[in-house]
């Protein structure tokens, strides 16, 4: 009896411990000791997500922006601010990509890291022109929707959310493997 509680309480203990020693393998780093920077993201990996593509919402709503256009049944008269907003989706979505860059080049070069103080004042350059870009989107969204009608507002806050909830290729949320459908 004892023998079998101390394996039941060795499995407990182990399966706690185990999330935490996950994030530090040999060499007691995060980047795996030994590895050469950048060798745990390479894209050829099925566990490597660039973060970017995952988290942000811009990336998420980029990918949708092809079939909304269609679904949403855009007329001619919306077209240019279709395509003003469309823009704006993509260069904010770049934005997004190159400061990704920016927080992954110096580790990725092989040199020295450079002065924190660099780093940190070209992460708020970034932060700061993508702000100013998400500014102007929404003046541009904005435009959009008075010009369009109560079912493509609808049918557009739907999209927008689902890009967000269920972005296109990400993995599945669902456990059919699908997307959810449009409401009936």
């Amino acid at each position: 009896m004892n023998k079998i509680f101390v394996a039941a309480a060795s499995l407990v203990i182990a399966v706690a411990v185990l999330p935490a020693s996950a994030q530090y393998r040999k060499g007691g780093s995060r980047s795996g000791g030994d590895r050469p920077p950048g060798a745990e993201s390479s894209s050829s990996s099925s566990y490597y997500r660039s973060p970017s593509a995952i988290t942000d919402p811009m990336a998420a709503l980029e990918r949708e922006l092809p079939s909304l256009r269609m679904d949403l049944l855009i007329t001619q008269e919306q077209g240019a601010l279709w395509d003003s907003f469309e823009r704006a989706v993509r260069d904010i979505s770049e934005l997004g990509r190159a400061r990704q860059k920016h927080q992954t080049a110096p580790a990725e070069s092989g040199m020295p890291p450079p002065p924190a103080l660099n780093l940190i004042r070209g992460w708020a350059d970034d932060d700061r022109n993508r702000s100013d870009a998400m500014n102007e989107l929404v003046q541009k969204v904005d435009a959009l929707q008075k010009s369009m009608n109560d079912t493509q507002r609808k049918e557009f806050d739907r999209r927008v959310m689902l890009s967000q909830t269920e972005p296109l290729n990400a993995p599945p949320p669902s456990p059919d493997g699908g997307r959810r459908s449009k409401p009936q």
